[in-house]
């Protein structure tokens, strides 16, 4: 089964030039219409990320304040389509997200999932994004400090707790 996106984590990895660790942790990325109007200007099309079209209504459950169209269009997909998971970052969206029943991870859990793979090295990465501006914030930040160094990451709270990371 596939795993659906929200506009935010598909730019955030362009920005660092990590996006194609979607592909390797996840094969391939769904994405409904308003995600793919939101990315077009700064996401390069690619072969594994496929847009798919709602076939049914958006769920009254996605109607509140505070979620935009594309994580409203997003997250319906995923029920829709019984994803694997959602990649969400703003968390009125990933709670709804998880009271839906849906294995929620955020483009900080992208990355230290990629981490514990063996996919990427934070250090490697730390001059992309953290140095110069901070990507993530709120509940879901990463904090890459001094510790980083020797391999020590502090997480926050990335990761949904149904999601397995082993």
């Amino acid at each position: 089964m596939p795993v659906v996106s929200n506009s935010s984590p598909l730019i955030a990895l362009e920005q660092i030039g990590q996006l194609d660790l979607l592909q390797s942790l996840f094969i391939e990325i769904v994405i409904p219409d308003q995600v793919a109007v939101e990315t077009v200007a700064s996401v390069q099309a690619r072969s594994w990320i496929r847009k798919q079209s709602l076939s049914l209504p958006l769920l009254p459950a996605v109607e509140r304040p505070g979620l935009g169209p594309g994580e409203r269009e997003a997250i319906c997909l995923a029920i829709e389509v019984k994803a694997d998971a959602i990649v969400l970052d703003d968390d009125p969206a990933r709670k709804l997200a998880t009271e839906l029943g849906l294995r929620v991870i955020g483009t900080a859990g992208v990355l230290i999932l990629a981490k514990e793979r063996q996919l990427i090295l934070i250090p490697a990465i730390r001059s992309r994004c953290f140095d110069r501006k901070p990507l993530f914030s709120g509940a879901y930040s990463l904090r890459v400090d001094s510790q980083a160094s020797r391999g020590n990451v502090n997480i926050g709270n990335c990761i949904s707790p149904t999601w397995n990371v082993a």
